[in-house]
């Protein structure tokens, strides 16, 4: 099989890729040209593409040949809350012009995307667990462009899994940014990007 992982140069795209590959399946990794493929460079059964989701020839030119999709492409927070026209350009665009792409050139083709628990909003006074039949209620432009993917994947008629996840950590050093997304009463549920690359 053939996929397409979108955001390929990333943590979770760069587990996704390895555990894809040691299943058998040929990985195209699909990311920013400006970006480090160093993670995944190498790396038998997988070709670097470099692109924008933004650039709906790109995005026609990547999905040729896929069986699927999985579109982890994204601005993430805290960056998308500094710009919510550039997060609504790459999270609804980019995904616009995926779906397109796909009903296009390889209407067969199964569509996975990452949602977030964040779609629901501020559950933090409501008894767990929140079932996915909790009405949405997004607090920010990350989560407003996570719900619009998810109206979008599921009117564009292809095959699709959407899966809302927790906050994804791994076990690398970076450098926290100075102010936290997260409220003092807030809930805080995270999964380690291993198991959501499982999950996936």
């Amino acid at each position: 099989m053939v996929v397409l992982v979108t955001g390929g140069a990333g943590l979770l795209g760069e587990e996704l890729i390895k555990r894809l590959v040691m299943k058998g399946h040929s990985v195209r990794a699909f990311d920013l040209p400006t970006v480090d493929f160093w993670r995944i460079e190498g790396l038998d059964k997988v070709t670097i593409f470099k692109g924008d989701v933004t650039d709906s020839d790109d995005v026609k030119e990547a999905v040729k040949g896929v069986d699927a999709v999985f579109h982890l492409a994204a601005i993430m927070p805290p960056t998308c809350e500094k710009n919510r026209e550039l997060t609504m350009r790459v999270n609804v665009g980019g995904t616009e012009n995926l779906l397109r792409a796909v009903k296009d050139e390889v209407p067969e083709t199964s569509f996975i995307f990452p949602s977030s628990v964040a779609v629901y909003g501020n559950t933090a006074s409501e008894e767990p667990p929140i079932s996915e039949n909790h009405a949405l209620s997004p607090l920010d432009y990350y989560s407003e462009s996570k719900m619009i993917g998810e109206d979008l994947i599921q009117d564009a008629g292809v095959t699709h899994t959407i899966l809302r996840i927790s906050g994804i950590v791994g076990a690398e050093f970076f450098e926290l940014p100075d102010v936290l997304q997260y409220k003092a009463d807030q809930r805080i549920e995270f999964v380690d990007r291993r198991d959501a690359a499982i999950a996936f």
